[in-house]
C-alpha cells in the first residue's frame, strides 16, 4: 500500500516519491531525502496501517514505493496487489501516477466540506474483485468509485474489460465514475462529431443537464426536421447516414469527462452515439478542475457543465431558426417564380392535340380520361408508377397544360415532389421515374 499511519499522519510516499521526481529529482536523490526522513521510523516499526492497525515496513522501489504488511494480510494487502496488478496492465504508469496525485488533491479539497472522505481503493475494508483509484465515502453511507483513466486501447478485451470494471463496482454498491485523461479527445475535422474507442462509450454519463439537452435536441428534430438538423448542427447529410432507420428515433445525450490533471483543466463532452465508435457532438463544456470534482447542489455527481449551457441552447435554437426561415423563405419565392411562369403559359391559347392513339396501359387505366376526369390524375402517381405511364402522362399533360386549371397543376406538381422525396433525403426511385417526377413537378 502507498500510504501508512505515522503517529497522527497519514503518509503517502508514492505521492512524496511523485513530487520529488516532478520537481527534477533524481532516482537517487529522492530514495535518500525519503530514506533520511522516514526510514528510522520503519526500523522502530512505527508505521501502522490504517485498515488494521497492524505495523507495516516501507519499501523504497523505484515505480512503486510502498509499506508492507509483515505479520497477518489484511483486505488492504490483497486490494493492493490487485490494485497495482491493475494499473501496470491498463494504465500508461507514468501518466496516471502523476495525475492521480493532483487529482486526489483537488478532490479532498471540494469534497471534504460536505464530510465525504476520500480513501485510496485498496484501503476498502473488504477484499475487492477489481479496485479502483480512490472511493469517496458518504455520511450517508453512499459510496462512489473514482478512476482516472489513461490506457488508451482499441479491442474488444479492454471494451469487455471495462465493461466487467464498470459492473464489479456496482455489484460491490459503488456509484463509477471516471475522469478520461485529455489524450482521449478525438474530433472529426469539417463534422461536429466524435470517434471513440469502444471502451470510451461504455463510461459514459446520463445527467439531468445531459437530460435537457436531450429534450432539446429531440424538439429541434420534431421542429426543423431530422435531416436539417443534422447538416446545420452536425454537418451531417441525412441521406449519406446510414445506421439510423427511423427519423422517428429519439436522440438520447450523455457526457464523457476528460481531464488534464498538470493544466488543471477538464473538458465535459456532451454528444448522442450515432454508432458504438461515433457520436455527434452537442456541445463541450470547458471547466477548471475544481469544478469537476466539486459535488452537485444535489449530491448525485459531480458539476459537470458550464455557467452559460442555457444560453448556448437559446443561441443554438436562435441560429437554427434563422437559417431555417430563410431557407423556406427561398422556397416559397421558387414556388411564386414557378406559379406565375405557369400562369403566364397558361394564359397563351394552345391547339388540342388528339390523344387517341394512346393505349392504356396502368392497371387498366386509360391516360384518355386525364384531361376530362383531372381530379383522378394524382391517385396514379406513385413511387412504383411504371416509367413508361409517367412518361404518357407528361406527353398528354404537356399537349392539354391548357386546359387544366390552376389547382390541378399544382396537385400534379406536389404530388410529383412527394414522390421524389426531399433533396437531401431523397426516396429510393428509379433514374428514369426521378427523372419524369422532375418534369411533371415543374409542369
Amino acid at each position: 500500500m502507498e500510504t501508512a499511519i505515522l503517529f497522527d499522519q497519514e503518509i503517502d510516499i508514492a505521492k512524496e516519491w511523485s513530487a520529488e521526481a516532478s520537481a527534477g529529482s533524481s532516482k537517487s536523490t529522492i530514495i535518500q531525502k525519503l530514506e533520511e526522513k522516514y526510514r528510522i521510523h520503519s526500523r522502530k516499526r512505527n508505521f501502522s496501517c490504517q485498515c488494521c492497525s497492524q505495523q507495516v515496513v516501507l519499501v523504497l522501489r523505484d515505480g512503486s514505493p510502498h509499506f508492507r504488511h509483515e505479520g497477518e494480510r489484511c483486505p488492504s494487502a490483497d486490494n493492493y496487489e490487485k490494485y497495482i496488478r491493475r494499473v501496470n496492465k491498463h494504465e500508461s504508469n507514468k501518466t496516471h501516477q502523476v495525475g492521480r496525485a493532483i487529482l486526489r488533491t483537488y478532490l479532498e479539497g471540494q469534497v471534504k466540506t460536505h464530510g465525504v472522505l476520500v480513501q485510496e481503493g485498496y484501503m476498502y475494508r473488504s477484499t475487492l474483485h477489481i479496485v479502483p483509484d480512490f472511493i469517496l465515502l458518504f455520511p450517508s453511507g453512499e459510496k462512489w468509485a473514482i478512476d482516472y483513466v489513461t490506457g488508451a486501447r482499441e479491442d474488444e478485451s479492454y471494451n469487455n474489460y471495462i465493461l466487467k470494471r464498470t459492473a464489479a463496482y456496482q455489484a460491490a454498491g459503488f456509484k463509477p465514475f471516471y475522469f478520461i485523461d485529455a489524450s482521449w479527445i478525438a474530433e472529426i475535422p469539417n463534422r461536429s462529431m466524435i470517434s471513440l474507442y469502444l471502451a470510451e462509450s461504455q463510461m459514459k454519463v446520463h445527467s439531468s443537464i445531459d437530460q435537457d439537452w436531450s429534450d432539446f435536441i429531440n424538439e429541434f428534430m420534431e421542429t426543423f426536421g431530422e435531416s436539417f438538423v443534422l447538416r446545420e448542427l452536425f454537418s451531417v447529410y441525412r441521406n449519406n447516414f446510414s445506421n439510423r432507420t427511423s427519423s422517428s428515433q429519439k436522440y438520447e445525450v450523455f457526457s464523457l469527462a476528460y481531464i488534464d490533471p498538470n493544466e488543471r483543466k477538464a473538458w465535459i463532452q456532451r454528444f448522442t452515439p450515432s454508432s458504438a465508435k461515433f457520436g455527434f457532438r452537442i456541445h463541450c463544456a470547458a471547466i477548471s478542475l475544481e469544478k469537476a470534482v466539486s459535488l452537485s447542489k444535489k449530491r448525485d455527481g459531480f458539476q459537470w457543465w458550464a455557467d452559460d449551457e442555457a444560453e448556448v441552447m437559446r443561441g443554438c435554437l436562435e441560429r437554427l431558426s434563422i437559417k431555417y426561415e430563410h431557407e423556406q423563405t427561398q422556397l416559397a419565392k421558387q414556388r411564386n417564380e414557378l406559379d406565375q411562369e405557369d400562369h403566364h403559359m397558361s394564359s397563351q391559347p394552345k391547339p388540342m392535340v388528339a390523344a387517341t392513339s394512346v393505349t392504356p396501359t396502368y392497371e387498366a387505366k386509360s391516360t384518355l380520361g386525364f384531361v376530362a376526369d383531372p381530379s383522378s390524375l394524382t391517385d396514379m402517381i406513385t413511387n412504383d408508377m411504371p416509367v413508361a405511364v409517367a412518361q404518357e402522362m407528361i406527353e398528354i399533360l404537356s399537349a392539354n397544360k391548357a386546359r387544366l386549371s390552376k389547382q390541378t397543376l399544382e396537385e400534379i406538381r406536389h404530388k410529383a415532389r412527394l414522390v421524389m422525396g426531399p433533396i437531401r433525403n431523397p426516396n429510393p426511385i428509379s433514374s428514369g421515374l426521378r427523372k419524369a417526377m422532375i418534369e411533371l413537378a415543374l409542369l
